[in-house]
């Protein structure tokens, strides 16, 4: 197998602080070899914008 090119193991992804928080994303693993390629599909754009900053 080739080295990946992306990896990602266990995100997890909050948004706002204490009690508040809520889980977007929870313990979300990835890889990505060359030649792959990852498309990502959502009811908004904002949701896939976070994907990219996490």
């Amino acid at each position: 197998m080739t080295t990946p090119v992306l990896e990602i193991r266990n995100l997890d992804v909050d948004y706002g602080l204490g009690d508040e928080a809520v889980r977007a994303v929870r313990d979300v693993n990835l890889t990505l070899h060359r030649g792959e390629v990852l498309g990502l599909a959502g009811r908004a754009a904002a949701a896939s914008r976070r994907w990219r900053t996490a």
